[in-house]
């Protein structure tokens, strides 16, 4: 690692003007499981590291009426146990419990997830797929973006020069709604190839409304509109809807090829995540 200088800010304000004061030589540390590596690696070279955390409130889990406030600094293990998260948005809980080791998952942030933006992010694509939305604070300002437009490409979020992620917003999930859950590794605790979150909404036995979200297949998490259009007023029991979700998760991937698979082969792993995710979410028992 090269050499930098460590700040500590205790309010969100003193953060902010850190980074305002530094500018683009500065560097936000949440959980470090991904920012410390790149520098180890010195593909990241931040001549200052504003720590958050000790800045108050941002590890905080508050229920608002009907909806949910996560803090940035929220990690992986304390939504995985938190009774607010797992009694009404057990899709997060269940994405969080999976990420990468015990170790991790107690260092790791829901905030530096989000900032890391990962092609195969689990905790983004649980978020997409529950409709949350993202508070980002900066000078003198707050703005809101949606999950689902958060993360822009390779590694690249919607925020701006001197801002940072404060919280995330989710909203009440509708009482008829069951949802899945599924990712493929190569070996067990390494980075996922790709991963599938699905909500479901039903009327009765008829899907009213899907969101199909997915990691690994394109450049950042995202809504995958074809697979939703399959599910949107499927019956339940309808064997074909898992076949046409396949397909049309097939047709719409676009993942890379590396050193794990080649691209048409990655397609067709998004393409199972994809589908296995929609078949727990029709057989989810919490929707009889």
């Amino acid at each position: 690692m090269r050499s930098f200088d460590f700040e500590e800010p205790e309010r969100l304000d003193d953060a902010l003007g850190l980074l305002a004061g530094h500018g683009p030589d500065a560097a936000l540390l949440a959980g470090g499981q991904s920012l410390l590596i790149l520098m180890r690696q010195r593909l990241a070279a931040p001549g200052v590291l504003v720590s958050l955390g000790r800045v108050a409130g941002l590890r905080r889990v508050v229920r608002t009426g009907d909806g949910l406030v996560l803090g940035a600094m929220t990690t992986y293990a304390s939504l995985a146990a938190t009774t607010e998260v797992t009694t009404g948005w057990g899709l997060l809980a269940t994405a969080a419990s999976r990420v990468g080791s015990p170790h991790i998952r107690v260092r790791g942030t829901i905030g530096g997830s989000l900032c890391h933006a990962d092609p195969a992010g689990d905790v983004p694509v649980a978020l997409i797929a529950l409709d949350a939305a993202i508070m980002v604070a900066g000078p003198g300002r707050t703005r809101r973006i949606a999950a689902d437009g958060f993360a822009t490409g390779l590694f690249r979020t919607g925020l701006r020069a001197g801002e940072l992620l404060e919280s995330i917003e989710l909203p009440a999930q509708p009482p008829t709604t069951t949802v899945g859950f599924e990712r493929f590794c190569l070996r067990e605790g390494e980075l996922p190839l790709a991963q599938a979150a699905v909500r479901l909404t039903w009327d009765g036995d008829v899907v009213r409304e899907a969101r199909v979200a997915v990691g690994g297949g394109g450049p950042c998490p995202a809504r995958m509109t074809g697979a939703e259009m399959v599910l949107a007023g499927a019956r339940r029991g309808q064997p074909s809807t898992v076949d046409g979700v396949r397909e049309a998760a097939r047709a719409a991937a676009r993942p890379f090829a590396d050193v794990r698979g080649s691209a048409a082969w990655k397609r067709d792993v998004v393409a199972a995540v994809v589908a296995r995710a929609v078949a727990s979410a029709l057989e989810d028992p919490s929707h009889a």
